[in-house]
């Protein structure tokens, strides 16, 4: 009789452990972020990012990389009540000596979120300047010339070099 009631108890400590399901590709992008965003529009975005679901079913990886740590940041550039989608991460594997990358997501007149940017940035500001209803974005790496990037109506496309400091823009 007790061996029985062992055994009883054993399964039931399995149970949550087996109805836990492993997290889903936009889930664990997203992470409790996004309300505004459709199912739909969070698996468009996940799968444009091509990643993979680790193994463990918990962590995002890169399929040359391994795993990657990702934040995603919903802004209304435009002021359209329409959020952009900024996604960062990486690691020094993806995106060499900064450590991180950016992508940005917007919705085109069709209504899908399009990728825009992608590339190596410790970071990112938007500006007060604008152009065709959307602010200037000046992204940082290393160094001490710092990109700036403009809308031309229908993507960002980088528009100038914004010196850090006296002399950080001049070519050597």
């Amino acid at each position: 009789m007790k061996r029985h009631s062992i055994f009883v108890f054993a399964a039931l400590l399995a149970l949550p452990a087996a109805a836990q399901s492993p997290a889903d590709g936009p889930s664990l992008l997203f992470k409790n972020r996004g309300e505004q965003l459709s199912p739909d529009d969070k698996s468009d975005i996940f799968e444009q990012l091509d990643l993979e679901i680790a193994e463990n079913g918990q962590k995002l990886v890169d399929s040359i990389c391994g795993e990657v740590e990702f934040e995603v940041e919903l802004v209304d550039l435009n002021k359209d009540k329409v959020p952009e989608v900024f996604v960062s991460g990486g690691n020094t594997c993806t995106a060499g000596s900064t450590g991180t990358s950016i992508w940005l997501f917007i919705k085109d007149s069709a209504g899908r979120y399009r990728q825009n940017l992608g590339f190596p940035t410790a970071g990112y500001t938007i500006l007060k300047t604008r152009s065709k209803g959307f602010p200037d974005l000046r992204f940082g790496g290393p160094g001490f010339c710092f990109g700036v990037w403009r809308w031309n109506g229908s993507e960002y496309q980088h528009w100038r070099n914004h010196p850090m400091e006296k002399g950080g823009c001049d070519s050597r």
